[in-house]
């Protein structure tokens, strides 16, 4: 803010996030005293007598090689779905530009009709139609 390449609402926002994650860190130390004490009383100690040391979790994400097949990224199931969605989304926007033309159906139909079956297949007794929608 200070240096002007912020807005008083981006700081607002970051100190309203800090507040939030201090306040969940406290929210999660109590719930680790809370803890401790159920664990003190269930292996029959004082809970002012017991206490877990904290361990640091490191996490290691696997490496990946440089030269990783594309096929490989396709078996993931959330990179499928993802690429179904997006066809799915391609579909609708084709529907979407289909609307845009008109509907036109034509249908025709041919026949005879007499009342005598010799008369039947004689010119004079066809009978045709056309139409359009």
């Amino acid at each position: 803010m200070e240096g002007g390449n912020t807005s008083r609402a981006t700081l607002a926002q970051a100190q309203t996030q800090l507040e939030s994650t201090r306040a969940s860190a406290l929210e999660a130390q109590w719930q680790r005293a809370q803890l401790e004490h159920a664990i003190a009383v269930l292996i029959g100690k004082p809970p002012a007598q017991f206490t877990l040391t904290a361990r640091e979790i490191k996490f290691t994400l696997p490496s990946i090689p440089p030269g990783l097949p594309s096929q490989l990224l396709q078996r993931r199931p959330d990179i499928a779905i993802a690429e179904r969605n997006m066809a799915s989304a391609n579909a609708a926007v084709g529907v979407a530009t289909a609307a845009y033309y008109p509907d036109l159906t034509l249908s025709a139909s041919g026949g005879f009709a007499s009342d005598a079956f010799h008369n039947l297949f004689s010119l004079p007794n066809r009978v045709w139609s056309l139409g359009r929608n």
